[in-house]
């Protein structure tokens, strides 16, 4: 699971928009003066501007600046977008207990992605203890906003009996809908593992039998 949690965290963990703006000079600076003022949405403008490169040249270290004004306002797409910033090592030293912080406070506004990302965290190890039954914890949160890859991921917690007692029709009901949310590779993976329990299920009983 480890190998696929990865990559489902990477194609994941991206809350920036975006959007073409490019800002004239004018705009760019009266966005700048705002955001010196203290404005939290001009700051988290510019965290999001520098980071992907829209209407300015990309700038992590600029970004940084700006999505830490933010986010310390309170402004949610700056939270998540410092957490990634801090979980990849963009324009800062590489810290998951930084990218535990920001992701967390995201997590608890109900952002579904956030909460999925933090379920990874707490899966793996980073940035904090591993704990599979907080990991559960917030795939479920997630999973139960729709989010498909939280529910791959719930159900193979069910599956597995990690942090949650094992129970394959919560397994087979959380793998289902993430597969009608286009998580076809990950429901193969899964129909496989409950083929195989089932084929060594029935393989036991047989010994039994023939005993």
């Amino acid at each position: 699971m480890k190998s696929r949690s990865l990559v489902l965290f990477i194609t994941t963990l991206v809350f920036l928009s975006i959007h073409q703006l490019g800002l004239a000079n004018s705009q760019l600076d009266e966005m700048r003066s705002q955001a010196e003022q203290g404005n939290a949405s001009a700051q988290g403008a510019l965290c999001r501007m520098y980071y992907q490169g829209e209407g300015v040249s990309q700038d992590y270290h600029e970004s940084l600046k700006w999505c830490r004004e933010a986010a310390l306002q309170g402004n949610a797409e700056a939270q998540g977008n410092l957490g990634q910033m801090y979980y990849w090592g963009y324009g800062v030293a590489r810290d998951y207990k930084e990218a535990v912080k920001w992701l967390r406070k995201l997590s608890e506004q109900g952002n579904m992605a956030a909460q999925f990302c933090l379920g990874v965290m707490y899966y793996e190890g980073q940035g904090v203890a591993r704990d599979y039954t907080e990991a559960v914890k917030w795939y479920w949160k997630s999973a139960d906003q729709g989010f498909p890859n939280a529910q791959h991921n719930l159900g193979l917690m069910y599956y597995s009996a990690k942090g949650v007692p094992v129970d394959y029709v919560e397994a087979e009901k959380w793998a289902r809908k993430a597969a009608l949310q286009g998580i076809t590779e990950e429901k193969c993976l899964f129909n496989q593992a409950m083929r195989n329990k089932k084929g060594a299920v029935q393989n036991s009983a047989a010994g039994e039998n023939l005993s």
